[in-house]
């Protein structure tokens, strides 16, 4: 008697319910995996945060005081950095594993034209200069890895288009929005320095450094500035930057927006690499030129909020939700901060309570 012979394959209904079985476990994990991914991408940058922060300390152990948002290392022509335009970021190098770089700037040098000590003014190069030079590298340390845009070099506010590095940390003002002030209520200001002495609210209290997200050649409120021809100092309320954010996270109207945020590391305008602790983080920016002041916010592609550094050294996630008292009001150069506790963490000497960030 012959034995029955029996199929070993599947059936067609049998294969769809695997591949339908498939695609729920692959549409499961996958949020999972992403926000693995990001979390992996949120702690590096918390990383370079703290290096950035353990560089400050290191910088102010040698010289005995923090470096200038932006400045010069003395009075120069209209294309040299010591004509008082480049960041602090070039003098903290050294502590940031760059030494090789950092001697490249402070060494007189050829690169197609001229390079004197400490180089050319940012944005500003001569007749005949090259696409290498010191200000076209970009630092890895200065980078957050959750921004999409950070990797390529930026082509924004540069050297006649030639690529120049971006960062993605920014020096904090306090919380005026005369960020260009030569006596800011944070601790980093224009052509001034300040030291651990003069931080009277404490270094754990105290932010110095923040994230920003980097020029994205698009409206989005992440990465831009609103700018016009009115002004946003010290007499505006922060209520009229907030106005100008449309719907779908751009500015409105978008014609007006400006891509200065991130673009260029070694350019020390606060629209470039300075934040103020007024509008809560992922919020809005709006300035009338790089120069002048304005609401310059601090940014993350991080969930919820941005990655702040103490002068302690410490990093705190900072919530975009955090407490900032009354957005109607004007800036103070002096007392305590108007907006609540995130003001108060941007002011060196403010006398305000600060828990709760």
């Amino acid at each position: 008697m012959n034995g029955i012979r029996r199929s070993t394959g599947f059936t067609l209904v049998e294969l769809l319910v695997v591949i339908a079985i498939i695609g729920i476990l692959i549409a499961l994990l996958l949020p999972a995996v992403q926000a693995a991914r990001e979390a992996a991408r949120r702690s590096q940058c918390t990383n370079n945060l703290k290096q950035a922060g353990l560089a400050l300390h290191n910088y102010h152990d040698t010289m005995k005081t923090f470096p200038f948002m932006r400045g010069g290392t003395s009075a120069g022509g209209n294309y040299l950095s010591t004509s008082g335009t480049m960041s602090g970021f070039p003098s903290m190098l050294p502590y940031l594993e760059q030494t090789a770089l950092y001697s490249q700037i402070i060494t007189p040098g050829t690169y197609g034209a001229a390079w004197p000590a400490w180089g050319w003014r940012p944005t500003y190069p001569p007749t005949g200069y090259s696409t290498v030079n010191p200000w076209s590298t970009q630092v890895p340390a200065l980078l957050c890895p959750s921004d999409p845009y950070a990797a390529n070099k930026s082509l924004s506010m540069t050297f006649a288009g030639i690529g120049v590095g971006k960062t993605n940390y920014a020096l904090c003002c306090g919380d005026m929005a005369d960020v260009e002030s030569s006596t800011p209520r944070g601790i980093f200001g224009v052509n001034i320095t300040t030291n651990m002495a003069a931080v009277l609210d404490g270094t754990s209290n105290t932010a110095a450094l923040g994230e920003i997200c980097t020029y994205t050649w698009t409206a989005s409120v992440k990465g831009g500035v609103w700018a016009n021809s009115g002004t946003f100092d010290n007499s505006t309320a922060p209520t009229n930057c907030l106005a100008h954010v449309g719907t779908g996270g751009v500015y409105s109207p978008t014609s007006t927006e400006a891509g200065w945020r991130g673009t260029v590391w070694c350019e020390g305008y606060a629209a470039h690499s300075g934040f103020n602790t007024i509008i809560p983080p992922n919020g809005p920016s709006c300035a009338n030129w790089r120069g002048t002041p304005g609401f310059l916010t601090a940014q993350s592609y991080h969930p919820g909020g941005a990655n702040v550094a103490l002068a302690d050294g410490s990093v705190r996630f900072i919530s975009e939700t955090i407490d900032t008292a009354s957005l109607a009001s004007t800036s103070l150069s002096t007392g305590q901060s108007p907006y609540g506790v995130w003001g108060a963490l941007g002011s060196k000497a403010g006398g305000e309570s600060k828990g709760g960030f």
